[in-house]
């Protein structure tokens, strides 16, 4: 007698969907059905009837719902399958983006484009089948478990037939197994600390000769470019100035102002690296957006062709919040099996595939999609990273994967170090003299000034307190919800197993502990602080604060941040700052006797103590000092010259309540240097032996008079820097900007009013047929002119983008806005300094106004230093400057600039280049030029 054939499941068809595309200015909605509707994107039809029967097919789901003003809708997304394919891989969210990637062509009409997604999907899960074993093995367990035994990813069964191993619900799953992919990832090992490096200088000859064999391999990739004289030249006096110093507080310093299209990147990346090659060092390259750390990402393939030598030499370094943390990753997979909401555990097997993938755990690189945010939540994608200081470094199961430490790790042997300005100034502040290299070159110069304000200012602020009483305690219960609602430990728990009961450090840590709790504020601050309200010392003195700052502000019922003097303060201020300044003290020396007393530990105890114990508690002493010597130290110098009225000639102080939204956010004590180049020059000038500080636009005017640079030196601090006069060049661009260019100063809008200047954005960007930029001085008229805009011109096929309007971050915004010629982009100055986007994708900038200095106690404090009227027009020049800048980024761009200020000065004029028209016409005969030049 034959047994019958068990029940076994049968392969997954691909699921009976409603296919919804956004394309060419259509919704295109394809039921499961096989009927097809398709109707311009911005009218008014009702799509949830044609949703009914089956799950929704869609590319970015929270997108397209917001699109086609759903809630939300029960969804197949292929960017999570893509995700789920291709971990790791960069790719532009929309269906162009997708389709480009996979090596799929366009479709010609919104009808076709419901087939296409279809057929994306079917490639990305044949693409599965090109895994090895190893890695269908791993592919499958993550997938069944995303499964949730049929309550979780909906794409589980369809990625298991993909891989020969059909569905079967009843199986049951368990995501801490299922997904444990630590044991696989690399580990990173101790080396001998590399030798000192030599101090040859490096000829221009041979600079040059660098330079061309670079261009050459860049030609070779596909990406033509000579090296024209300007840059022979740009790279030459860079090469001259990799000399050691004479003096010990005199670094040589290069000031290099190059235009557009010179090509500094490669220009000071070929004496960088023959010089670190011939020296055996390093050379840090500092930038100050992520976009250009990107583009440099991607030129070192040129300096190292071969992946495993790129591998060693070159390295990207950031601040360790940008970092996922594997115990971060472990904890969200463990929680994932009993969380609630069924999207936890398919964030958890994304994200573990993609931390498979990755080869730097950078949450803000190349690797990591940034769009992935917007699809599976910030805490379960970007906020993995250690954003509280909440690491127990050795004490941690990964430690030996950790990705943070291996950057550390590569970063000591790399010839090539990347690193942003803010962590290149708070390494050489913080750290010992080898945590910088010996020449440093600082690109996008002119934002030197502005990361210098932020990494040596200090915010006595009720978020600030707060996050430092979390470090020290732990996470505390939130009565409202009665759970603990972070992973982190405190200073006790990081110390566990290290120090003795009867030590000194422990009787620190617990004067610490009762100090934490006496002085700062605890959970519900914030709710307290604004109801006048308070509990404890940092409470009452946020709670009179404020009273002050609504007392004398102007318009205390603003949605935008008030602030007020510190000077006078009030009795009852006073009296508050004295009371948190005399608990703040009572913290402040436990921390640093711990810190001590650790210190004492590791040299009393060296010979008896493991590498990873000796590291483990450097690290702690190294954060404790740390917080006790900058952060709790100012915070006890503001609060004295509060008590004593007393004003530091070299702060400005202001009191504070930060909005967000209209609603009250945050409070506090700002402190920020009258000069922040002057602890940026102190913090570096001892330590390198020279810096190139390079950018398009370090120069407000043009000429070669001695007066004509000095804005430039101010705002880069060279005098505090080093006693040697900069030497200076400034290179012009090659580009034809008279012929490639058009400005415009529109003089019949009214800037003041919000459907003036909507319908005016409409209408230059309609006569552009899109590619268009639209800046704006306020994130209230950009809300307003694109829910004025959004409809009417996505009817007509030009797509419009918005920073604060979307879930997406704003470089996939960029990347979006840079994949469709005809699709517009709003955005504020973070959009302006971030962006390049070459070609007619961007070939119109519009600005809605002059962007004056915004006039708060920081700037009027220094506008009396740095020249009062003339200052203010300076950096408003600057801005023009590097927004013109963003215009024309090759020799082929045309575009035109659009001010739709007519108030505009005309001594602002010399913003731009020279031989550039600027008109002030009417907006009809600037719409007539712009579809003409265009």
């Amino acid at each position: 007698m034959n047994n019958p054939a068990p029940d076994l499941p049968q392969p997954t068809p691909f699921p009976m969907v409603n296919s919804v595309v956004i394309y060419d200015a259509h919704i295109a909605v394809m039921t499961h059905e096989g009927e097809m509707e398709t109707f311009p994107i911005g009218e008014r039809t009702p799509i949830a009837p044609m949703l009914k029967g089956a799950p929704v097919l869609a590319c970015h789901a929270p997108w397209t719902a917001q699109k086609l003003e759903l809630s939300s809708i029960p969804t197949f997304d292929v960017l999570e399958l893509y995700a789920f394919c291709h971990p790791a891989t960069f790719v532009t969210p929309t269906l162009r983006g997708l389709a480009d990637a996979l090596g799929h062509s366009l479709p010609e009409s919104a009808e076709d484009a419901p087939f296409l997604l279809i057929e994306l999907c079917q490639t990305l899960l044949q693409s599965l089948q090109s895994l090895s074993e190893k890695e269908k093995a791993q592919a499958i367990a993550i997938a069944q478990a995303m499964g949730r035994q049929g309550h979780g990813w909906a794409w589980t069964p369809f990625v298991l037939s993909a891989l020969g191993s059909p569905y079967d619900e009843r199986v049951p799953t368990n995501p801490k197994k299922d997904m444990n992919i630590f044991e696989g990832l690399p580990e990173w090992a101790e080396e001998a600390p590399p030798p000192p490096n030599k101090f040859n200088g490096i000829q221009g000859e041979d600079a040059r000769h660098h330079l061309n064999n670079l261009l050459q391999r860049r030609s070779f990739a596909g990406k033509a470019m000579e090296a024209r004289a300007a840059q022979q030249d740009y790279t030459t006096r860079i090469a001259d100035h990799f000399m050691p110093k004479v003096e010990d507080d005199s670094p040589h310093i290069l000031i290099a102002q190059a235009g557009t299209g010179i090509g500094k990147t490669f220009g000071y990346m070929a004496p960088a690296q023959l010089w670190a090659e011939q020296n055996e060092g390093r050379v840090t390259v500092s930038t100050y957006t992520k976009n250009l750390q990107r583009q440099i990402e991607q030129d070192l393939n040129i300096l190292y062709p071969d992946r495993a030598e790129r591998e060693r030499m070159a390295v990207t370094q950031k601040g360790r919040e940008n970092y996922l943390c594997l115990l971060n990753l472990e904890e969200l997979i463990a929680a994932s099996a009993l969380a609630q909401n069924a999207r936890t555990v398919i964030a958890a097997g994304l994200m573990a595939r993609w931390a498979m993938a990755t080869p730097d755990g950078d949450l803000s690189g190349n690797s990591f999609p940034g769009w992935l945010s917007g699809l599976l939540d910030i805490q379960n994608t970007i906020g993995l990273a250690d954003r509280r200081g909440e690491c127990i470094y050795a004490a941690c199961d990964h430690y030996h994967k950790c990705f943070i430490e291996r950057m550390n790790r590569k970063a000591q042997r790399a010839q090539i170090v990347i690193n942003n300005h803010a962590l290149t100034m708070i390494r050489a502040a913080t750290e010992a003299a080898n945590a910088t290299t010996p020449f440093i070159i600082f690109d996008e110069a002119h934002h030197l000034f502005q990361a210098a304000d932020s990494a040596y200012g200090a915010s006595l602020s009720g978020l600030e307190t707060a996050d430092l009483r979390r470090w020290l305690l732990g996470p505390e219960d939130d009565k409202r919800k009665g759970t603990a609602r972070t992973r982190g430990r405190g200073l006790r728990k990081r110390l566990e197993g290290l120090i003795a009961e009867d030590s000194p450090a422990y009787h620190d840590v617990g004067k610490i502990m009762a100090a934490a709790r006496e002085s700062l504020p605890g959970p519900g601050w914030r709710k307290r602080v604004f109801q006048a309200d308070p509990f404890g010392p940092m409470e009452g003195f946020l709670s009179t604060l404020t009273s002050q700052v609504r007392q004398r502000s102007s318009d205390q019922n603003t949605n935008f941040t008030i602030e007020c003097d510190v000077a006078p303060s009030s009795d009852r201020v006073i009296e508050a700052a004295q009371v948190l300044f005399t608990a703040l003290k009572k913290l402040q020396a436990p921390l640093q006797d711990l810190a001590e007393n650790l210190k004492a530990m590791i040299e009393d105890q060296a010979d008896d103590m493991d590498k990873d114990t000796m590291t483990r508690i450097g690290n702690l002493a190294a954060s404790i000092e740390r917080r006790s010597t900058m952060m709790v130290a100012a915070w006890v110098k503001m609060l004295s010259d509060v008590v004593e009225g007393k004003n530091d000639p070299h702060m400005i102080d202001w009191f504070e309540i930060t909005r967000m939204d209209g609603r009250d956010f945050d409070c506090g004590h700002m402190r920020r240097y009258k000069n922040p180049m002057e602890p940026f020059g102190g913090s570096l000038r001892h330590t390198i032996h020279g810096a190139v500080m390079t950018s398009a636009t370090l120069r407000t005017h043009k000429g070669e008079n001695e007066n004509d640079w000095i804005e430039a030196t101010q705002i880069l601090g060279t005098e505090h820097l080093s006693n040697l006069a900069p030497t200076r060049i400034d290179l012009p661009s090659p580009f034809h900007y008279a012929d490639q260019s058009r400005v415009f100063v529109v003089t019949d809008v009214d800037k003041n009013n919000a459907m003036e200047v909507a319908n005016a954005y409409k209408a230059i960007f309609e006569a552009s047929n899109g590619g268009g930029l639209g800046l704006f001085t306020s994130i209230h008229r950009l809300r307003q002119t694109y829910r004025a805009t959004q409809d009417v011109l996505e009817r007509q096929g030009i797509p419009l983008y918005a920073q604060h309007m979307h879930d997406i971050d704003i470089g996939t915004l960029t990347d979006m806005f840079r994949d469709d010629e005809r699709a517009c982009l709003l955005g504020t100055d973070a959009v302006r300094d971030g962006i390049d986007v070459a070609g007619r994708s961007l070939r119109c900038i519009v600005f809605d106004r002059v962007p004056w200095p915004r006039p708060t106690i920081l700037h009027r404090e220094r506008r009396n230093i740095f020249g009062g009227r003339a200052y203010d027009e300076n950096l408003t020049r600057l801005k023009l400057k590097q927004a013109y800048g963003r215009l024309i980024r090759s020799e082929n761009d045309k575009g035109v600039f659009i001010m739709l200020d007519g108030a505009m000065p005309s001594r602002l004029i010399n913003a731009f280049p020279e031989g550039v028209n600027v008109e002030r016409v009417k907006l009809g005969d600037a719409l007539k030029e712009i579809k003409g030049f265009l």
